[in-house]
């Protein structure tokens, strides 16, 4: 019964593992129930896949799509990179911020937090952009010594593109599609920030 045994330690030394996975998945359908009872919503409306629900053809916010996987790699990433750092404790805390500032604009994206949440709530958008911007600037600038040991040319470039995308929102060129400029510019930022941890995680994991 060598199987059972060592069944039996894998499931010991996993319970709390196994534990932590059930409460993670239990927020989020905790909130869908809430929603549900407390708000009236249908569970299908926050189950369903947004095309599928909107009954629009599939490629609709393809760019976009593909922009949230950046946005979560980048974040994965950086929190991967924070957790197995074993070097100074500035880096870790270098890389756990970014890691957290990636995850709040990815969550931006997806819920259009600065476009429609915020607002809802009588939040000018223009003041959570500043606030964005105002929080990479104390990262970045918190942290310079731990940006000039990275390959910081890769962030130089998704900051500058990110700025062009912010811009978009209150300028359009002449001759370009608006949703181009804007949606274009953040879809470049997004590449090159995700280039840019990977490089940086890679060079501080030494892997």
């Amino acid at each position: 019964m060598e199987w059972y045994r060592e069944l039996t330690r894998q499931v010991r030394r996993g319970a709390h593992q196994f534990g932590l996975i059930l409460l993670l998945a239990a927020a989020p359908l905790g909130v869908l129930g809430a929603l549900n009872l407390g708000g009236g919503i249908p569970i299908d409306v926050l189950t369903r896949d947004i095309t599928a629900a909107g009954r629009v053809p599939l490629y609709t916010g393809l760019l976009s799509q593909i922009g949230l996987l950046g946005w979560a790699a980048a974040a994965a990433i950086c929190l991967f990179t924070a957790g197995a750092l074993a070097g100074p404790v500035r880096r870790k805390r270098f890389f756990l911020l970014a890691g957290l500032w990636t995850l709040l604009l990815c969550l931006d994206d997806a819920f259009l937090l600065h476009e429609g949440v915020f607002p809802d709530l009588g939040i000018n958008e223009r003041l959570v952009l500043a606030a964005y911007g105002g929080l990479a600037v104390l990262l970045f600038a918190g942290f310079a010594s731990e940006v000039r040991a990275t390959p910081y040319v890769g962030l130089i470039v998704a900051l500058g593109f990110f700025g062009l995308s912010i811009l978009g929102d209150f300028f359009h060129p002449p001759g370009i599609d608006p949703f181009l400029f804007e949606d274009g510019a953040k879809f470049i930022g997004i590449v090159a920030w995700l280039a840019y941890v990977a490089e940086s995680g890679r060079d501080a994991l030494a892997i």
